[in-house]
Order: structure tokens, then sequence, then C-alpha cells
């Protein structure tokens, strides 16, 4: 009898310590693996945002001494349907995939906000393909033939846009406050930040435009331009590093199981 309990208990001491070496193993092949690609893309979307910074303040230079540099309109923030909007629009976009995944997997655990987060996947995609073929820019003229709309209200989109951000907020003021914490100042500093370009330096880049020596092209307009812009994208990829840890926190134990 004591040889066999003796044998049972050297079996089960083998069997946990094989269990205990697997999820081990399991933890360093996959637990942080999604640290690392998540790591990875976001430094990438980093490189490529101050590569794009960097080339549009060369464009800045040309126009401002007078050289054919300036003659590259792909790499100026301030123009449609080109690289640095093409940039915006795909990081948009992601946002709007990474926020739909967190809705699906909501929706399987039947979350009450699961509404919510797929409704603000809709809103990234339409920001990603206004980004990309300037729709919100097709409202500026006939608001301000309609309400004669200048200076700082030059760029009169700001407006229903404006209006737009407050209605939404007041839509997802429960679905802010049951947030954790540091979610919750993730998601507010990056729509801050979103914000603050969008529409807060829009508003001193309309007055630059019409009261200031050579408009477009002066520096105080091009500063304001590239500012705008640049807060736009910074709001943007806060924003997609709190979705990666918002899912790699929640929903680090999801496995995918393919069936025939």
């Amino acid at each position: 009898m004591k040889v066999n309990n003796l044998t049972e208990k050297r079996r089960l001491f083998s069997l946990r310590r094989i269990t205990h070496e697997a999820s081990h193993l399991h933890k360093n092949r996959y637990g942080n693996i999604g640290f690392v690609q998540t790591s990875k893309l976001i430094i990438a979307l980093l490189l490529a945002f101050f590569a794009l910074l960097s080339l549009n303040i060369i464009v800045i230079y040309g126009y401002q001494t007078g050289s054919d540099l300036h003659d590259n309109t792909m790499l100026y923030f301030d123009t449609e349907s080109n690289l640095p909007s093409y940039y915006n629009s795909f990081i948009l976009l992601v946002s709007s995939l990474l926020l739909l995944a967190i809705s699906t997997l909501k929706r399987s655990r039947k979350d009450p906000y699961a509404l919510h987060w797929l409704l603000l996947a809709a809103v990234f995609f339409v920001l990603s393909v206004d980004e990309a073929v300037s729709l919100h820019e097709r409202l500026i003229d006939p608001l301000r033939a309609m309400y004669a709309f200048s200076g700082v209200f030059r760029f009169a989109w700001i407006v229903p846009g404006t209006a737009f951000v407050l209605f939404l907020g007041l839509l997802y003021y429960r679905f802010l406050l049951h947030l954790p914490r540091p979610f919750l100042i993730r998601f507010l500093a990056a729509g801050g930040i979103f914000f603050m370009g969008s529409v807060g330096m829009e508003m001193p880049g309309g007055y630059f435009l019409e009261h200031v020596e050579h408009g477009r092209h002066s520096l105080a307009y091009m500063a304001c331009v590239t500012l705008e812009e640049s807060l736009e994208m910074i709001g943007v990829l806060v924003f997609i590093s709190a979705l990666l840890k918002y899912l790699r926190t929640y929903f680090s134990s999801i496995q995918l199981t393919l069936k025939d």
C-alpha cells in the first residue's frame, strides 16, 4: 500500500511539473508575442510620422526660400490626396479595425457597451474615408455662402464638426464613465490632442490665411497647418496604443479555434 501511495505521489508531482513547464513555455511563446508585435507597430507608425513631418518641413523651407523643393506637393501637409493624407487615413482605418475587434469580442461576452464600440468603429471608418477624399472640405464654401463665415471660422466645417463632437460626448458620457480610469485618461488624452489639432489649430489657420501677407504660403499659416496635422496624427497614434493595450489587458486569454 505504501509503495502504491509513493508511486501515486510521484506521478502527481511529475504531472504538476509537466503542466507548469508547459504553461511557462506557452507564456514565453505566446504571452509576450502580442506585446512585441504591437510595440513594433507603434514604433513603425511613429517613424513614418516623423519621416513625413521632416519631409513636410523641407517643403515649407522650399516655399520660404523660393527653392525648387516646394514643388513636391505630395509631401506637404496642406495638400489633399498625398502621402500625409493617406497616412492619416491609414491610421484612422487601423483605429476603426481595432474598435471593430473590441466590439466583436464584447458582443461575444454580451457586454452592454458592445454597440458603443461598434459605433465608434463606424465613426473612425468615416473619418478614414473623409481623410482620403476630403469630404469635409466640401462643406466649407456652402456654409460660408450661407452664413458669411470668415476669420477664425474661415474653414466653416469646424462649426458642425464641433457640434458633432459635443453630441458624441453626451452620447458616450456613461460609456466613458464605465471605462477603467487608466483607459479613460488615455482615451480622453487622445481625443483632446486630436480635437486640438483638427479644430483648435484650424481656427488660427483660417485667420492667418485671410489676414497675413502671402496667405496660404505665409510661414504663420504653414506652421499652423503643420501643427494641426501633427496633433491629429499624434492623437490617433495615442488612441491606437491605448486600444492595443486594452486588447492585451482584457482579451489576452482569447484563443482562436478553427473548424472544418
